[in-house]
């Protein structure tokens, strides 16, 4: 929010404009109207979280839920307190709306103000779809992130409380005492992330030098949790593969599709963040090692799949030795048409059960990855792998793949010769 060309602020001013617009839509045109931009009465209030002149009543209230929401809740006060306010302000001209905002802080009920905002169907949905739109619109972001090979923070989904304390602090927030403590309390929580590279392990296994890594304590074990409980809800099916030739049982699982963008962008966010920095943050932006043709343009990393499958593996259940199949975005996907999958994902879930090791193999050799919760691991889709055989108790793992922008004509990749590929 507060970098050097504030780009972050203008981003979450048009979210709240939009957002405005759409829930608000009489208040909007009225303040248009009028002219009155937004932030003539927001800026203040979004960048401080509204510490700066509203009542700790409030404040304290909104913090106990940004620390666990991120920023949903900061929109949908700011829609509850225009609602509250707008009998008066529909009424009101340009300079009487200035005057107004400038006393308004101080008549607000922070009680009345959060009870109104959980009847606002404010979704993340929502917030998303004109963060989307105001990056693909803004050349400044699309050129940072070209020129750097970094994708910048996001804020709008799932945020870190971390970096927003942070940023918020750079602004001038004050807080109490109590409730520094309990944020920092908050934070605690989360283990420091290790990254373990694994591409020179695998040499004697494989035979060449590929990506992967290992990512520890990416996810918290009640975020795992949460995501296990969800699916759980949502059920799970069948998903067996067999062998076409001998029917041999290849896979014998059972799985449940979570087709989630918001959720995707933020696992994409906790993976760049925990490279950042690292040799492999590079590597795995631009994919550097897939061999291009002559004048091929280089791959860029653009996010994750949002078909985020949670695979569910019982006592005696396994996946036998197999290759990852790249996925390709159709015609049909506009202007997202064309990107190609080229590195795997997996996020464990839990690790109470025995067996169930992701093993990477090549003949008679083979090296052992023992699942941990939280843990993340990424690979290129051409390494030969296998989910061992659970023995006891139930492993739950979440797929998804890392997703490039393919503007190349060709691209020329080395394939491992074993093994079979499988859309999974």
């Amino acid at each position: 929010l507060f970098g050097e060309d504030m780009a972050g602020t203008h981003e979450v001013l048009y979210i709240a404009e939009k957002l405005i617009q759409q829930f608000l839509p009489k208040l909007s045109a009225h303040m248009e109207k009028e002219n009155i931009h937004i932030s003539m009465f927001v800026t203040q209030w979004l960048l401080t979280i509204y510490t700066s002149t509203f009542p700790f009543e409030l404040v304290s209230r909104v913090w106990d839920c940004f620390l666990v929401e991120g920023w949903k809740v900061v929109y949908r006060v700011m829609l509850a307190l225009l609602d509250f306010a707008s009998k008066d302000l529909l009424k009101l001209g340009f300079e009487q709306i200035l005057t107004y905002f400038r006393d308004f802080p101080t008549k607000v009920d922070g009680g009345v103000i959060m009870n109104g905002s959980l009847k606002i169907a404010l979704k993340r949905k929502h917030i998303q779809k004109h963060v989307n739109e105001w990056r693909r619109s803004n050349a400044v972001y699309e050129n940072r992130s070209k020129s750097t090979g970094k994708m910048p923070r996001r804020h709008s989904g799932e945020s870190s409380a971390s970096s927003t304390l942070n940023s918020t602090s750079q602004g001038g927030m004050m807080m109490s005492r109590n409730k520094l403590a309990m944020a920092k309390g908050f934070l605690k929580k989360t283990k420091e992330i290790k990254v373990q590279d694994l591409s020179h392990t695998l040499l004697p296994i494989i035979g060449s030098e590929k990506f992967a890594l290992v990512l520890h304590n990416v996810f918290t074990h009640e975020e795992c949790s949460d995501i296990i409980d969800r699916t759980e809800e949502k059920g799970y099916e069948i998903a067996h593969i067999y062998n076409g030739r001998t029917h041999e049982t290849l896979r014998n699982c059972t799985r449940s599709v979570l087709n989630d963008n918001i959720m995707a962008e933020n696992w994409f966010e906790r993976i760049m963040h925990a490279l950042n920095g690292t040799e492999f943050e590079e590597k795995l932006q631009g994919a550097t090692w897939v061999k291009r043709s002559k004048g091929g343009k280089p791959l860029q990393a653009v996010g994750l799949n949002e078909m985020l499958r949670v695979l569910k593996y019982s006592p005696g259940q396994y996946f036998s030795p197999h290759n990852d199949t790249r996925f390709v975005r159709g015609k049909d996907q506009g202007d997202r048409a064309g990107e190609i999958s080229r590195v795997s994902v997996y996020v464990y879930l839990n690790e109470k059960f025995k067996g169930g090791n992701l093993r990477f193999t090549s003949g008679s050799r083979y090296y052992d990855i023992v699942p941990k919760t939280g843990m993340v691991v990424l690979f290129d889709h051409n390494i030969l792998h296998e989910g061992c055989n659970v023995s006891k108790g139930v492993k739950y793992v979440a797929r998804s793949d890392v997703m490039y922008s393919d503007k190349a004509e060709s691209f020329t990749v080395s394939v491992a010769g074993t093994g079979f590929t499988q859309e999974l």
